[in-house]
């Protein structure tokens, strides 16, 4: 396959929205492999199979409707970019898409014409987050600034950090963490400080109570 192949997966169960994806898709990236299904569990399979660059997500889907199919997918391929592609009000659930790992958030309501920049902008290794969902951690963060609810949504970690996290309620010590992953100490110790920092928290104990309440799924793969 050409080396500049964009690979595409869509999960997505309304027909007319795969045919609408696929014809803004095949548009603006000429050089585009595609493939769709209706379930998150196919989904799985599929990355077991194949390589991608871009999974296009719906939440509504069979075995959807949940934060931790995101990390069901970064289970099979870490390093996926996923786009959560939503006909869901624009509320604080959106944030809790983008706070379990989704690199954007595209509602259904947007203008199509909007759809290819926020692709490229992910595979650029950028976040895309729509204009409803930027004004409403904008008007969030103004209007209830400090508390716990907001600041649990507005918390967006990498796919590294959330592995970082799992390990960290697992019961491992840093350098143990270090050679599960694969990286230096340094690493795994600048991941930790910047997850505390987040939190604004300063022990394990704490970092439990803010996983428990505000990304439950991450408990489950400690």
């Amino acid at each position: 396959m050409n080396q500049n192949t964009t690979k595409f997966l869509i999960i997505e169960d309304h027909e007319v929205v795969v045919f609408a994806l696929k014809e803004i898709l095949f548009k603006h990236f000429p050089n585009t492999h595609l493939q769709a299904v209706n379930s998150v569990d196919e989904g799985v399979r599929t990355l077991k199979g194949s390589s991608f660059d871009l999974i296009i997500l719906d939440i509504d889907v069979n075995g959807g409707n949940s934060p931790k199919m995101i990390s069901q997918l970064r289970q099979v391929q870490p390093q996926i970019k996923i786009l959560i592609h939503s006909g869901m009000e624009e509320d604080k659930g959106s944030l809790r898409y983008l706070s379990a790992g989704a690199d954007g958030f595209f509602s259904k309501k947007d203008p199509f014409p909007l759809l290819p920049m926020a692709i490229k902008t992910i595979l650029n290794g950028k976040r895309y987050i729509n204009h409803s969902t930027q004004a409403l951690i904008t008007d969030n963060y103004f209007n209830h600034p400090g508390t716990s609810e907001f600041g649990q949504q507005a918390v967006v970690f990498s796919s590294r950090e959330q592995q970082v996290i799992s390990l960290l309620l697992a019961g491992k010590w840093t350098k143990e963490i270090a050679d599960v992953l694969d990286l230096k100490l340094s690493t795994v110790s600048t991941h930790k400080a910047r997850i505390f920092e987040k939190l604004d928290i300063s022990s394990i104990i704490e970092l439990y109570k803010k996983i428990e309440v505000g990304w439950p799924e991450l408990l489950e793969k400690a």
